[in-house]
């Protein structure tokens, strides 16, 4: 139990009211911060699911991840650029152990879609985090 946990699942409450809130004028950190929010928003509808499907991910990047939305600022890109690639992971992983005969919803699925994309925009680190989840993590 990681994001069903209630101090867990009380700072992902917590970073996505703040997500909300925030005015970013960077286009590429506003677009990645939307996406990370409604990647996590998912995680927050049904935590169980994603602590079920997850537990490589948990396991290497939970407790940076719950610290990173727990410590999030707008006006840190690599946070920004960190709970992006994190959340990324988390649903790679996600789609890997979906089930078989199952497909990730539209909208996770055309996030993951834009995601992929965006990381050929992205500096070579996080490049490598992207491509890692894609085609190594599995």
């Amino acid at each position: 139990m990681f994001f069903e946990d209630e101090s867990n699942f009380k700072i992902i409450g917590a970073f996505l009211r703040k997500a909300n809130a925030v005015h970013i004028g960077d286009n590429v950190r506003s677009s990645r911060v939307s996406v990370s929010k409604k990647l996590i928003g998912y995680i927050n509808k049904n935590p169980k699911s994603w602590d079920e499907k997850c537990p490589f991910n948990i396991k290497h990047i939970g407790d940076r991840f719950i610290r990173m939305l727990s410590d999030f600022d707008e006006n840190n890109i690599n946070d920004i650029d960190s709970i992006y690639v994190y959340s990324y992971r988390f649903l790679c992983e996600f789609d890997f152990f979906i089930g078989a005969g199952k497909e990730l919803s539209d909208e996770l699925y055309s996030m993951k879609n834009k995601m992929q994309k965006d990381s050929f925009d992205m500096d070579e680190n996080l490049r490598s985090n992207m491509i890692y989840a894609s085609y190594f993590m599995p």
